[in-house]
C-alpha cells in the first residue's frame, strides 16, 4: 500500500486535502516564491521547502503531472523531493514547453512521451500510474466535501427561493474539457 502525499496550490487545497486516496497535503506557493528577484532566493525558498517536508520523508516515487511548460517549478520540486525514481512528461510534450523548458528531462530519472492526441488533463495523470503498470478501476472524476461544506451549500439553498444556477464555463481549449459522456 502506497503512501501519497501531494503537494498543491494554496488555492487548491481544500479540494485535495479530503481526497481519501492522500495521506498528507503540502500547500506551496511557487508562483509566490518566484516573485523573489534574486534566483537563489527562488531555490533557497525550494530547497528550505524540502528540506523541513520532503526530506523527512524518504520518498521512493516522485510523479510529476505538469505536461505543459513547467512555470511552476514542479520539476526542480521532483528533484528536491529526494525522490530515487521521479517520472515526468519530456520537455517535448508541447511546443511552449520545448522552448521554455529546455534541459528540465534531466530533473526526472524517467519521462513520458507527451507528443500525440490531445486528451484531457485526467487522463494524462492516470497514464502516469499505468506507466508504473497501476490498474485504474473507474475513470470518473470524483469531488470530496466536509460537512460544514454541506451544510453551507444547504444554507445557501434555504435562504435564496430564487431560482439556483450553477454555472462552470470550463477551460477554454477543448482538450482540457471532461467530456460530457463521462459525466453523471
Amino acid at each position: 500500500q502506497a503512501r501519497i502525499t501531494a503537494i498543491v496550490n494554496p488555492r487548491c487545497l481544500d479540494a485535495v486535502t479530503l481526497s481519501p486516496y492522500v495521506n498528507q497535503v503540502y500547500a506551496l506557493d511557487t508562483l509566490e516564491l518566484q516573485k523573489a528577484s534574486d534566483r537563489r532566493q527562488i531555490f533557497t525558498g525550494l530547497l528550505n521547502f524540502a528540506r523541513e517536508r520532503l526530506w523527512p520523508e524518504c520518498f521512493d516515487l516522485c510523479l510529476s503531472p505538469r505536461f505543459d511548460h513547467d512555470r511552476y517549478l514542479a520539476g526542480m520540486l521532483a528533484l528536491l523531493s529526494g525522490a530515487r525514481a521521479r517520472i515526468g512528461y519530456d520537455e517535448k510534450a508541447t511546443p511552449w514547453k520545448q522552448k521554455l523548458n529546455q534541459g528540465f528531462d534531466a530533473f526526472y530519472t524517467r519521462t513520458l512521451a507527451g507528443a500525440g492526441a490531445p486528451v484531457h488533463e485526467a487522463e494524462r495523470n492516470l497514464a502516469l500510474i499505468r506507466s508504473l503498470g497501476g490498474k485504474v478501476g473507474s475513470t470518473k472524476l470524483e469531488a470530496w466535501t466536509s460537512y460544514d461544506d454541506e451544510q453551507w451549500a444547504e444554507e445557501q439553498l434555504r435562504e435564496n427561493q430564487a431560482p439556483l444556477v450553477a454555472l462552470s464555463p470550463g477551460p477554454p481549449t477543448s482538450n482540457r474539457r471532461w467530456p460530457l459522456e463521462r459525466c453523471e
